[in-house]
């Protein structure tokens, strides 16, 4: 696992499993070796809820389709998270003219769009909450509709 910083909060990624996630930690507020003993104490744990929310379908898991994520291993990755549970995944691109809208490709995948992503080394200050929320409210909308 690595610790980075982007902007001023630090990220945690796991290199194996090609996952990453906001520590909710600042370089004011901790050292990069605190925050990492911290997370790997906090990941067992986390892991266990994980499973428990995707064998019980109360997961929505996303990928973002700018972020390190394409379409190579897709359906793969859904096939995966299916053997653990009925849990959807949200593939979301970004599309100016589609933004907010989402459509199901599969029984437990949804594609999204979103007008932009927020800028990697600023994700605090470059992160517009009114798409996203959108787009979750959708998703929602979309499982519950079925």
């Amino acid at each position: 696992m690595e610790v980075s910083l982007t902007g001023d909060e630090y990220i945690l990624e796991n290199h194996f499993y090609h996952f990453k996630w906001h520590t909710f930690a600042t370089e004011s507020d901790m050292s990069r070796e605190r925050v990492l003993k911290r997370e790997i104490v906090r990941l067992p744990r986390q892991a266990k809820m994980l499973l428990h929310d995707m064998a019980a379908g109360e997961r929505i898991l996303v990928r973002l389709a700018d972020h390190g994520s394409s379409e190579d291993g897709l359906d793969q990755f859904v096939r995966l998270c299916g053997k653990l549970g009925p849990s959807q995944v949200l593939f979301v691109s970004r599309d100016a003219a589609k933004a907010g809208t989402v459509e199901r490709v599969g029984p437990t995948l949804i594609r999204g769009y979103i007008e932009q992503f927020a800028d990697a080394a600023n994700v605090a200050g470059t992160t517009k909450a009114e798409p996203w929320i959108e787009l979750c409210r959708n998703t929602v909308k979309l499982i519950d509709d079925v």
